[in-house]
């Protein structure tokens, strides 16, 4: 008999689990502004912007002073911000638009976008627009930036470096928080966090306790995920263990008793065959057939198997000496059949043979 599959204890704790899962994956990103610490730029890169920045400095600058009027004081200062003595000294500057606009095209055709942070063309462009949100220009210029390193994002996404795309994604969120990679970036690791539970949830309750705790590891890695969720995650898993382990516990003490009833009833019907005479006759209901059915229980077997044989030798003996011949050999072949005692069954046949 195929015993049906018990989840009669589970959907309690499954109905909580996918209303917790529903509400936490969602809303993670950016809770925690934080991000790994970027891949640091090759040194000749970065010397070769710095140096590519200055050297502009000092072109731009030759050429102002060259334009101004000989022996004038304005032409050695053409370049120098005024100094208002009422200012504090230690104050900073604001950013000069069009230098921060040279700097930012110059990191960008170094390639150098995101990282390192704080000379990349994104920090350029985004000191521009903190002085002038609406810069046409630095908007426009952004814009085709941060077209290409969307086609980073999404390379990073696609071999599974979400860390490598989460911190770019930050840094774009700070100054672009609706840009397309911000929200592809904040969608793949909440998805892909959505299965890994899935998938835990679901080894939980197959009894894979190891498969389990790796999936949701792999989940807990990703970046920004919250901690309190997974905790969440943890505590209903276990609680899922515990009660797939007493339906367990519960279904092995019901067979157990199904076992131990069976056993009791195949004892029960060889002795009341033998109690009745009904050694070896009728087919299926006799005491040698129902000893012959196929089960486990040995030490039965032996117990009842030598109570058949005493019936059988004993029976025929009987009949001999009552002068019912008929039928002793095969009581006698039987009790041979069951490695009866062969001393015991041969004189019994030479008792026979004397009536």
């Amino acid at each position: 008999m195929t015993e049906a599959k018990d989840n009669s204890s589970l959907p309690l704790l499954l109905s909580i689990t996918g209303a917790v899962l529903v509400v936490a994956v969602g809303g993670w990103f950016f809770l925690d502004q934080d991000a790994p610490p970027p891949p640091a730029v090759p040194s000749t890169i970065a010397s070769g912007l710095a140096a590519s920045a200055v050297g502009s400095e000092a072109t731009n600058t030759e050429a102002s002073v060259d334009a101004a009027p000989a022996g004038s004081v304005s032409a050695a200062i053409v370049n120098e911000p005024a100094i208002d003595s009422t200012t504090d000294r230690g104050a900073t500057a604001e950013p000069d638009d069009d230098a921060e606009l040279r700097k930012a095209r110059l990191a960008a055709d170094a390639d150098i976008l995101v990282f390192p942070e704080n000379q990349s063309a994104l920090h350029y462009y985004g000191r521009v627009l903190g002085t002038d949100p609406a810069n046409e220009v630095a908007i426009a210029e952004l814009d085709t930036v941060l077209t290409r390193v969307e086609q980073t994002v999404t390379q990073h996404l696609v071999a599974e470096e979400f860390d490598a795309a989460y911190a770019i994604a930050v840094l774009v969120a700070k100054q672009r928080p609706e840009h397309s990679l911000v929200r592809e970036t904040q969608q793949t690791l909440d998805a892909y966090t959505e299965e890994l539970v899935a998938a835990a949830i679901q080894h939980a309750q197959d009894g894979n306790d190891d498969q389990a705790g790796e999936a949701l590891a792999v989940a807990e890695a990703l970046p920004a995920r919250n901690p309190s969720y997974f905790v969440a995650i943890r505590d209903s898993m276990a609680e899922i263990r515990d009660v797939r382990v007493a339906a367990q516990a519960d279904r092995n003490q019901r067979a157990q008793m199904a076992a131990d009833q069976a056993r009791v009833a195949w004892v029960e019907s060889v002795r009341a065959a033998i109690l009745q005479g009904n050694l070896i006759e009728p087919a299926g209901a006799s005491a040698r057939d129902l000893l012959g059915e196929s089960n486990s229980w040995s030490a039965e077997r032996g117990q009842l198997t030598g109570e058949l044989l005493t019936a059988l030798t004993e029976t025929a003996q009987s009949n001999i000496n009552n002068g019912r011949l008929d039928g002793v050999d095969a009581l006698l072949d039987a009790a041979g059949e069951l490695d009866g005692d062969m001393g015991v069954i041969e004189d019994t046949r030479a008792s026979l043979q004397r009536a």
